[in-house]
């Protein structure tokens, strides 16, 4: 069984409008069934035996309520959400064992998280792979929440929209770190984005005409590692709560069922 050190990024916030509704600005602090999204989310790793150590990235509010729920470390966050994974692997490195040889990323504003739901994710991740991206199809998202906010992208073989858990090879992950910052900075422009792909490549994007397998193909030709596209990911790691839309949707889905 192959073991994972788990690194969430918690320094996230909220509009003043979803805020004003659940008493904190902080993402990872939403109530959710009597607990935060982060407790949440804890509570799901914690449930699974391949996870080692969990690093949660927040502020002095976020670690309070990481520490009181088991979290091994709570790391102060940096200028942008690459260099927070960093930091957490800098924390592993310091440890008598060092990190895990690859890492489980995730968010922690996924409310239909659990055991259940990660230990399917990780099932079916290729012991091979040094980046596994989840990608689900419209199609099978909307069967476990019909109508929903999610946002997806075109390309050839259908429409998809990726979810929030990650596993990556650490070396890999320091080794790209340079990169992931250049790609976090251009985030804005989907067209500074996609030419660093290559001006065909954007384009073939921007007129729908790649497919899944040909995006991991070029991914792994930029990033000189193997990459696995999770196509049979559950859909429960790609719905998260950006806004308040969101928010009320999630407890649409819990309270009355997924016919919403």
């Amino acid at each position: 069984m192959e073991l994972y050190d788990a690194i969430l990024p918690a320094d996230g916030r909220i509009d003043n409008a979803f805020a004003a509704k659940v008493g904190t600005t902080i993402k990872a602090l939403i109530p959710w069934q009597g607990q935060t999204l982060l407790s949440h989310t804890l509570s799901a790793l914690q449930g699974i035996q391949q996870v080692r150590r969990i690093v949660v990235i927040g502020n002095a509010e976020v670690a309070c309520e990481a520490r009181c729920r088991g979290a091994d470390a709570v790391i102060p966050p940096a200028r942008s959400a690459p260099e927070n994974i960093a930091l957490g692997i800098r924390w592993l490195n310091g440890q008598p064992d060092g990190p895990t040889e690859k890492l489980l990323l995730l968010t922690t504003d996924l409310p239909f998280l659990s055991a259940e739901v990660l230990n399917s994710f990780l099932h079916e991740c290729p012991i091979n792979a040094d980046l596994v991206v989840p990608v689900l199809r419209r199609e099978v998202f909307e069967a476990r929440f019909p109508n929903s906010p999610a946002i997806f992208v075109r390309l050839k073989d259908g429409y998809w929209t990726t979810g929030c858990v990650f596993c990556v090879s650490t070396s890999v992950y320091l080794r790209l770190l340079p990169l992931l910052e250049s790609l976090f900075h251009s985030r804005k422009s989907q067209w500074k984005t996609a030419l660093r792909v290559g001006p065909v490549v954007a384009w073939r994007f921007f007129t729908h005409q790649l497919t899944v397998p040909e995006i991991v193909q070029r991914a792994e030709r930029l990033l000189q590692c193997r990459a696995f596209a999770h196509t049979k990911a559950p859909p429960e790691v790609a719905y998260d709560i950006d806004d308040l839309q969101d928010y009320d949707k999630a407890f649409n889905y819990l309270t009355r069922g997924a016919n919403m």
